[in-house]
C-alpha cells in the first residue's frame, strides 16, 4: 500500500492506529477525571431539623438560622467552599453565608456549618427559599434548593 509517497505495511498502519487510539483513550480519561466535579449534598440541617429538597419544610421561627451541610466528594475537590443563601419569598430580600475554602479528597465526606442572621425585613416573613451551593475554584458547582416555612413555638 502506498500512502503519501512512501510504503506502509498493514502492520505499521495497525500499530500506528492502535497507538493513536491508546493515546486518545489515556488523554480522554485523564481529562475526565481532572475536570469532573461530582459532589453530592447528602443532608441539610436547619436549626436541628433535617430539611428535604424542594419541599415545604416547617422550622421554628428564629432570627438566626444554623445551617449544617453534609456532603460527599466523588473526586478530589480543591479550593472549594459552601454557600447558603436565604431569600424571603415575599420581599426577595436575602442573607447569605459562606465557608472558607477547603480541599477534600475523593470519596470523602465532610460537614460545614453556616449561620444566617435575618435582617429586619426578613424577620416578618414566614416563607423562604434556601439555596445550598458547593463551588470549587474552577467555578464548577452543585446546588440544592429548599422551601422553608417558619412557625412560632408556644411553650
Amino acid at each position: 500500500m502506498r500512502i503519501w509517497g512512501g510504503n506502509l505495511s498493514n502492520k505499521k498502519i495497525f500499530g500506528f492506529t492502535a497507538l493513536l487510539f491508546f493515546v486518545s483513550l489515556i488523554s480522554g480519561t485523564a481529562y475526565a477525571s481532572s475536570d469532573s466535579f461530582d459532589v453530592s449534598i447528602d443532608r441539610v440541617i436547619v436549626n436541628g431539623r433535617v430539611v428535604a429538597e424542594s419541599k415545604s419544610n416547617l422550622i421554628a421561627d428564629a432570627d438566626i438560622l444554623s445551617v449544617v451541610v453534609d456532603f460527599t466528594a466523588r473526586f478530589t475537590m480543591e479550593k472549594a467552599h459552601v454557600e447558603a443563601v436565604l431569600r424571603g419569598r415575599q420581599s426577595g430580600d436575602a442573607v447569605a453565608d459562606s465557608t472558607s475554602t477547603f480541599d477534600l479528597a475523593g470519596n470523602q465526606s465532610s460537614s460545614k456549618s453556616l449561620t444566617l442572621r435575618l435582617i429586619d425585613r426578613l424577620r416578618s416573613e414566614d416563607d423562604f427559599d434556601l439555596t445550598i451551593k458547593i463551588i470549587d475554584a474552577r467555578g464548577r458547582s452543585e446546588q440544592k434548593n429548599y422551601v422553608l416555612k417558619t412557625k412560632s413555638i408556644i411553650s
